[in-house]
C-alpha cells in the first residue's frame, strides 16, 4: 500500500494577478473556486481521496469561496493557511506584516468555516526564521512551504556546491525566483524540524 499526502494551493486567478502584475476582469477573479475546485474534489471523490487544501485568507471573507470551504470540510478534507493576501514576498516582510498576514487569513478561515487552521504554507514557498517563529508563537502545527526534491540529489552527485549552483543560476534583477531557495530543495523528504 501506497501513502502520499494530496495538496492543492487555492492560488484563485485575482491574487495570481496581484502577484504578477496583469488585470484580472471581474467575473474571472473566481474562477478556481467557480471551475477548478469543483473538478478536484469530484476527481478526489471518485478516487476515495482527502486532500489539504491551502487557502488563501481574503477569499475566505468572499461568500462563494467560504460556501465551498464548508463543504470541502463537511467531507473530510483539511484546510490550511495560504496567508491572507498572497504575496510572494511574504518572508521578506517586516515581522509585524507578517504577522498580520498570517492572523488575517487565520481569523477569516475560522469565522467562515469554523475551523482553526494547524497548518500553513507560504506563497512562492519562501520561508525565514521570522515566518516560522511567527507560526510557531500563533500555535501553528506544521509548515509545508519546503520543495524538497530528488533533483536536488542530482546537483550533488555532480559535485556541485550549493554556493556553485547559485552563481551559476542566479536570478535576473527583480524577478522572485525560487533559485534563491536552492538549499531548501535539499531538505528531507519525510517530515522534520
Amino acid at each position: 500500500m501506497s501513502v502520499a499526502f494530496v495538496h492543492v494551493d487555492l492560488d484563485d486567478v485575482w491574487a495570481l494577478g496581484e502577484c504578477y502584475g496583469f488585470p484580472v476582469p471581474e467575473d474571472e477573479r473566481h474562477w478556481v473556486y467557480r471551475d477548478g475546485l469543483p473538478r478536484f474534489v469530484e476527481i478526489f471523490r471518485e478516487f476515495g481521496i482527502k486532500a489539504t487544501f491551502f487557502v488563501v485568507g481574503a477569499d475566505a471573507e468572499q461568500s462563494l469561496p467560504a460556501a465551498m470551504l464548508r463543504d470541502l470540510t463537511a467531507t473530510g478534507h483539511r484546510l490550511a493557511n495560504h496567508s491572507y493576501s498572497h504575496n510572494l514576498r511574504l518572508r521578506s516582510l517586516e515581522e509585524t506584516a507578517i504577522r498580520e498576514e498570517v492572523r488575517r487569513a487565520h481569523e477569516a478561515i475560522h469565522a467562515s468555516t469554523g475551523i482553526k487552521p494547524i497548518g500553513f504554507r507560504a506563497p512562492g514557498y519562501g520561508i525565514s526564521k521570522t515566518l516560522l517563529q511567527v507560526l510557531t508563537e500563533q500555535g501553528y502545527r506544521y509548515d509545508s512551504s519546503l520543495m524538497p526534491t530528488p533533483i536536488w540529489r542530482s546537483v550533488s552527485v555532480a559535485g556541485w556546491t550549493t554556493s556553485q549552483a547559485l552563481r551559476y543560476l542566479k536570478p535576473t534583477k527583480g524577478a522572485v525566483s525560487h533559485v534563491q531557495r536552492l538549499p531548501y530543495f535539499a531538505a528531507p523528504l519525510s517530515p522534520h524540524r
